[in-house]
């Protein structure tokens, strides 16, 4: 019978006594029966399923809150306070950095919450080569001092040679200041650190960046910084040069990349190709700031095959900068030749005078890029396929386009140029590169005065058919009256009334009146002057410029032609030129614009103009700002012209591809647009924004752009005056919202949008905006709120 029992049962009945026996103590239990029982170990099966995770650990401290839309950034305050702890610095020997990290309050940044950090070392300041490629590992060798204050120990001693410098090639060396593996030389080198966090706001990454630079010597002596240009320069126009993604925006920490030999990146990319481009600073910046007016740019813009000004960057990302213009006015004879004004930028730096005495062939041919110093020529200036922008860019250097300057072959060495343009030479920098109009010895500094403006038969107000009696006098920047001869013309215009100008004075379509030799006002002669209008206060207003059915009162857009005059206050503007030649180019010299308000229609207190925009704003980037061939200044004057209903010239001509045609040039609309044209609507998808102008010009501004930075167009305040900007100031005779806002915001959805939230548009008067319900002050989508950058 016991034969008959199988090995399964046998442990069966082995598992039960084990069972039993494991409740006794004797025996060894359990224990010792999976020893006796226990065969070999054999092979590991497979695994099994993933049990189901632990309960969720406890939540982590809060960390601080970030900040709002419109709050602003809590900021990241970079001050290096020295090296080495104060003690020299030694090439070959250790080397160390102390600095702190803060917001704009002053609390400390923990260097674990960067989410950006960066070291490194360049020099010398009279020729920047790196020195130290940037390094990140801040938690790694960052220690906290026992005053707050950090010190990062760099793990390599401080280098014996310069690093090559970024995307080197062998199209520069040594001999355009390239030091690569060359031993350190004594003199001052620059440390620096940027460092940034991240925030989500509105669930966009927004980069809270900052960054300091500290000099310091090696062979000792004093540190010689090097300033040739001024921030305060560049953030005139730019507010804040933010560059590289945000992470970058000083001066001092572009000279320390961007040294002699630096290249943009090279790319295997026949259609990128940009070879032996370089990006030294002092180049790239004249290159880029004269774009458009670069001499092989100017001289191809028209042909099948033109050169542009380009630039590689991260990613094999092209920058074109063939269309950027220097705003800073005068020029020459328009808004050309901008870039003649050096001291723009360089003008109260510490080594301002570098501009016109470190004078070599790179600097130099980075603005004036057709000289070729091989051959010694550059483009000819006066050859009509030059000046038409027709030569392709193998015609460059085509022996029939190009001549000696000066019809002297220029292919000297770097130590030969300043042997010419030197201080006090016959080509000194500064004169050849001081605009005519800028030269106290060429201008008068014309002024207007008006002295009165009498002929109202009204109660202290005029009327319908009286005839304005102007006075005024001419003077020039020394308060002495200028003989009239001297003049090319004084003009007179009266607009108003000021919260929606209309043009009243001339009656005719005439832009405005000329006073020399008319209205009692000589041909020769010292002022004062009296000019007795030849046209009398009309008693509805006449049409606009260039006036059509595109704009007009029933659409909203402020056109009061054909309707009685409004009681108000207008403004009477006069304003002088004078002409001069040089090298058989004439210049026009314009005065500012003198204002004189009148009351029209009722007596009251006179209402000036409210000066949403100033010329002081205006010219933070225009410097001297002038239109019309130099011939008008003044935003005041500007705004009386430029009105509800005015319109550009209505022939279609030399290709203008801008639609509808004509188009508006009322000043809000127009100045909106031409400072936001690379953001348009119209642009964006393949149009231009163009207008024509005088001599049936069409102007195209379709690369135009507001040079603040990051923000452009949406930084409101960078011209604006007033508050006005938050909440259009509301008047009856136009729809305010709508000529305001779809002036940069042009697409069709949006101004269906408008149309959608206007109560009976077209109907004239009819109109009620309820765009404030949403976009006004405090609204969740307010004006401010949509244009704020934190």
């Amino acid at each position: 019978m016991l034969r008959s029992i199988s090995r399964v049962g046998i442990l069966a009945l082995v598992l039960v006594a084990v069972g039993t026996i494991a409740t006794s103590s004797g025996c060894g239990g359990l224990e010792f029966w999976l020893q006796f029982f226990q065969g070999p170990e054999g092979p590991q099966g497979p695994a099994g399923p993933q049990g189901p995770p632990g309960p969720q650990g406890p939540p982590g401290p809060q960390g601080p809150p970030g900040p709002a839309p419109g709050d602003g950034l809590p900021g990241t305050v970079v001050t290096i306070l020295s090296v080495n702890s104060g003690a020299a610095v030694t090439p070959g020997g250790p080397f160390n950095v102390q600095f702190t990290i803060e917001t704009d309050d002053g609390d400390p940044i923990p260097v674990e919450e960067l989410d950006r950090f960066s070291i490194y070392v360049s020099g010398r300041t009279t020729n920047y080569q790196r020195v130290i490629a940037p390094a990140s590992d801040v938690v790694a060798r960052t220690t906290v001092n026992a005053d707050g204050s950090y010190t990062y120990t760099f793990p390599d001693p401080f280098p014996t040679t310069y690093l090559a410098p970024y995307n080197d090639s062998a199209f520069y060396g040594t001999a355009d200041g390239e030091l690569t593996g060359q031993a350190l030389a004594n003199g001052t080198y620059t440390v620096g650190i940027e460092a940034r966090r991240d925030f989500m706001i509105d669930g966009e990454t927004i980069r809270d960046a900052g960054d300091a630079f500290f000099d310091f010597v090696i062979g000792g002596g004093a540190p010689a910084p090097r300033q040739v240009v001024l921030e305060s320069n560049c953030v005139q126009c730019h507010t804040r040069v933010v560059v590289h993604g945000e992470n970058r925006f000083t001066v001092a920490g572009c000279v320390t990349c961007h040294t002699n030999g630096a290249e943009d990146r090279i790319s295997a990319d026949p259609n990128k190709e940009t070879p032996g481009r370089t990006i030294q600073f002092a180049d790239l910046i004249h290159a880029l700031h004269r774009g458009v007016e670069l001499p092989s740019v100017s001289a191809t813009r028209n042909s099948a095959d033109p050169y542009l000004y380009e630039v590689i960057g991260f990613g094999e990302a092209v920058h074109d900068y063939s269309h950027v213009a220097f705003p800073w006015m005068p020029g020459g004879t328009g808004f050309n030749q901008q870039t003649r004004n050096c001291a723009v930028c360089h003008g109260g730096a510490a080594q301002e005078a570098n501009y016109y005495t470190t004078i070599n062939r790179a600097r130099c041919s980075s603005c004036h890029d057709d000289i070729n110093f091989t051959l010694g020529t550059v483009l000819d200036g006066t050859n009509n396929a030059v000046i038409n922008g027709q030569l392709t860019q193998a015609d460059l250097n085509n022996p029939t386009y190009r001549v000696a300057p000066g019809s002297v072959v220029h292919t000297f060495t770097n130590d030969a140029c300043v042997l010419c343009h030197g201080p006090g030479l016959a080509y000194d920098v500064r004169t050849v590169h001081q605009p005519p109009l800028s030269n106290d010895a060429n201008t008068y500094g014309l002024m207007v005065q008006i002295q009165s403006v009498t002929g109202a038969t009204g109660a202290g107000f005029f009327q319908a058919g009286d005839i304005p009696v102007v006075t005024f006098n001419v003077l020039n920047r020394n308060m002495v009256p200028v003989n009239i001869a001297d003049l090319s013309s004084v003009n007179l215009l009266i607009s108003g009334p000021t919260d929606n100008y209309q043009k009243v004075i001339p009656t005719s379509t005439s832009t405005t009146l000329s006073l020399k030799g008319n209205g009692g006002v000589p041909t020769s002669g010292v002022g004062p002057f009296t000019y007795t209008s030849t046209v009398a206060i009309p008693m509805t207003y006449p049409a606009t410029f260039n006036n059509s059915a595109n704009y007009d009162y029933a659409g909203g857009s402020g056109e009061l032609s054909g309707q009685d005059l409004k009681p108000g206050t207008y403004t009477v503007q006069v304003y002088a030129q004078r002409q001069f030649t040089i090298d058989s180019v004439t210049y026009r010299e314009a005065s500012p614009a003198a204002f004189f308000d009148i009351r029209v229609g009722s007596a009251g207190d006179l209402e000036p103009y409210a000066g949403f925009v100033t010329d002081e704003r205006c010219n933070m980037c225009h410097g001297d700002l002038g239109f019309h061939g130099n011939g008008r200044k003044g935003v005041a004057g500007c705004v009386m012209c430029h009105v509800g209903g005015a319109e550009d010239r209505p022939t279609p001509a030399m290709g203008q591809t801008q639609d509808p045609a004509p188009d508006t040039i009322d000043w809000k609309v127009m100045i909106h647009k031409i400072h936001a044209a690379r953001e348009l609507d119209v642009v964006r998808n393949g149009g231009a924004y163009d207008l024509i102008g005088f001599g049936d010009n069409v102007i195209d501004f379709s690369t135009a752009y507001l040079p603040v930075l990051p923000e452009g167009p949406a930084q409101c305040t960078k011209c604006h005056a007033t508050d006005a900007w938050k909440e259009p100031v509301t008047n009856p005779d136009v729809r305010v919202w709508m000529v305001a806002c779809t002036s940069c915001h042009d697409s069709a959805s949006t101004a269906a949008h408008v149309e959608l939230n206007t109560l009976n548009p077209g109907v004239p008067g009819g109109w009620t905006e309820s765009c404030a319900t949403c976009h006004g002050e405090g609204r969740p989508f307010s004006v401010e709120a949509m244009h704020a950058q934190p």
